[in-house]
């Protein structure tokens, strides 16, 4: 029955997630294609990308073209940007448009704005998986930004300061952050000569 079939998907999943994503990507190329199905279909997409950012790209676009659409569409969003474009760029033309087209529009955007730079360009190594955090904030405010950005970017150690003009002017260290009392300015606990490059 779908009930049954339903609790022995979620035992399993269960099982899996006991183990490290590094582990389980290392047992990949071991598995028959049916027995990496059947593994798809009971992990989570969040497991699912972080196995497959641990397997060489030529290999992780293979794995991924046996993934249902949708599913291969929710790993690949769940991605760090280089490491998405990495993968599509081992699939072929149809094979990448078809998964792109089921992906979110901010996904879209993401991958199109880091696609659109050559190799030897700065743009290339660039991520958008950081927090922005608005200037003149109190410490309790920004905690409240960084909560609220968090489900969407868990690159948080280092958290990024813009201005009113939307520009970059400092940065913060996480800690920094989590040791200052609530109605501190955040401007006390800002570096502003935190490295940085011009495009």
């Amino acid at each position: 029955s779908s009930a049954a079939s339903d609790v022995y998907k979620r035992q399993m999943r269960e099982r899996l997630e006991d183990y490290h994503e590094k582990d389980i990507a290392e047992v990949l190329p071991a598995l028959t294609s049916a027995e990496r199905k059947k593994l798809y279909r009971i992990l989570e997409p969040d497991m699912l990308s972080n196995i497959l950012e641990r397997v060489e790209g030529a290999e992780a676009g293979a794995y991924l073209t046996e993934m249902d659409l949708r599913k291969a569409a929710q790993v690949v969003e769940r991605m760090e940007s280089d490491s998405a474009l990495e993968i599509l760029s081992r699939l072929d033309r149809d094979q990448k448009s078809n998964l792109i087209e089921c992906m979110d529009e901010t996904s879209q955007k993401e991958l199109a704005l880091m696609a659109s730079f050559d190799e030897d360009e700065i743009g290339s190594k660039m991520t958008t998986n950081y927090i922005s955090i608005q200037t003149g904030l109190t410490v309790k405010q920004a905690m409240s930004a960084l909560i609220q950005q968090a489900s969407e970017n868990d690159n948080i150690s280092t958290l990024y300061v813009i201005d009113d003009q939307g520009l970059y002017c400092g940065a913060i260290d996480l800690k920094d952050l989590i040791r200052a009392r609530d109605y501190t300015s955040l401007d006390k606990i800002i570096v502003h000569s935190y490295p940085f490059v011009h495009d």
